[in-house]
């Protein structure tokens, strides 16, 4: 594969020579994912949507693996294409398309746990991820300033410990 046989050996001479610092990979699959870090010693992985409070994907393999070998995590798509902000409503997004009705039913349990916490569904989407020691940042796409304003005050709300278990069990089901 041209990415592996090209793309990376450059990339990995450049690291050597230091001509850069660090170098990774920047997608929304898991899969992917684990087939380059079997391969090639990278840095760091920009995952979108999948460990996120819905999507968990991530979880089980990829979590571990990136621990074990140093690979730092930033974490993008934490609403899902929007779902987790907007909640179960008509015309909700994940995916990039309309949401399906199982993924309607699993977000508003999830809001509904959210909400007997005293918690906005969106300010748990965006801190769920920064539970785990292994993400080092997220990347929020936004267009305005009163949405990273919005952002800040989501990260500065307090969470119940107790929400994550109930939030845990949803998302597995």
């Amino acid at each position: 594969m041209i990415l592996f046989d090209g793309g990376f050996k450059a990339l990995q001479e450049l690291k050597r020579s230091q001509d850069i610092k660090a170098f990774g990979l920047g997608v929304n699959e898991v899969d992917i994912c684990l087939q380059v870090i079997a391969q090639v010693d990278i840095d760091a992985i920009l995952l979108a949507g999948r460990y996120t409070l819905l999507d968990r994907s991530a979880e089980q393999e990829l979590l571990a693996q990136c621990e074990q070998r140093n690979i730092g995590l930033v974490i993008g798509g934490v609403f899902n294409s929007g779902i987790l902000a907007t909640g179960a409503i008509a015309g909700a997004r994940f995916e990039y398309g309309e949401a399906p009705a199982k993924v309607m039913v699993k977000v508003d349990k999830l809001q509904q746990a959210c909400a007997a916490s005293g918690v906005a569904l969106a300010d748990a989407a965006l801190q769920f991820p920064l539970r785990n020691a292994q993400v080092s940042a997220l990347l929020l796409g936004t267009g305005r300033a009163s949405a990273i304003d919005r952002s800040m005050a989501s990260l500065a709300q307090q969470i119940p410990a107790a929400l994550w278990p109930a939030c845990d069990r949803i998302a597995r089901e």
